[in-house]
């Protein structure tokens, strides 16, 4: 039921964009400037339009918003906004509290790179990582492994499961 919700959600937001951009004559400025738009002021717009406005005034108004705090629609709000507002429907299907667990995970690169995104998304999931090789070994291949280490038990502290 929670998953039909979210994707009823999802389609929702993304039939809102399509509808924004039909709306609005297909027009290329229009399609242009709303592909320009940061992922905070996107949002904005998407919620506030309501097809009375010029499209113009509503980007002012969205770029003078402060971005939405306490929230995980809140995250990221300078990243590009149709990469991210896509990127954010299809992640919103995991759980923002669920773990994760990455297995043999040779330099810890990517399991750094799996926290820094989740963090950044508003995830407070732990992120389990492995590698099959004693830190001795790590550190005779991988000259950066105590400093990838460090910043992995950082991110992820209190609930670090880094041995």
């Amino acid at each position: 039921m929670k998953i039909a919700a979210v994707l009823t959600t999802c389609w929702f937001k993304l039939f809102c964009f399509v509808t924004l951009e039909v709306h609005l004559g297909n027009s290329i400025m229009f399609q242009g400037l709303l592909r320009t738009l940061s992922h905070k002021d996107l949002r904005y717009i998407i919620d506030h339009y309501d097809g009375t406005q010029q499209l113009e005034e509503l980007v002012q108004e969205a770029q003078q918003a402060l971005p939405l705090e306490g929230r995980t629609e809140g995250c990221m709000p300078d990243a590009p906004g149709v990469a991210a507002i896509s990127r954010f429907h299809r992640l919103e299907l995991i759980d923002p509290t669920a773990d994760a667990a990455v297995f043999g995970d040779a330099n810890l690169s990517f399991s750094l790179n799996l926290v820094r995104h989740r963090k950044a998304l508003g995830h407070v999931g732990r992120v389990i990582a492995t590698t099959f090789e004693s830190r001795e070994v790590l550190r005779e291949r991988y000259k950066e492994i105590d400093e990838t280490i460090k910043t992995l038990q950082d991110r992820t502290l209190p609930k670090s499961t880094i041995r």
